[in-house]
């Protein structure tokens, strides 16, 4: 399976602080057990990261026109 390539432009501040919360966020909702909320996090988290590729790919087709 080809590995996924991470966009090679730097996170601005704003996903730095999203990650920041994202991070504190799940580790209390697994701390405290709860897991459904464990599970909306991890979901979001994977969705951003999708949107992020995206927009990686997007940027880096663009640069080759």
């Amino acid at each position: 399976m080809p590995r996924l390539r991470l966009p090679t432009e730097e996170p601005d501040d704003a996903d730095d602080e999203w990650l920041g919360t994202f991070e504190d966020d799940l580790t209390m909702a697994i701390a405290v057990r709860d897991w459904d909320q464990a599970v909306v996090l991890v979901n979001k988290g994977m969705t951003r990261r999708v949107q992020g590729l995206r927009s990686g790919v997007a940027g880096a087709n663009h640069a080759r026109r």
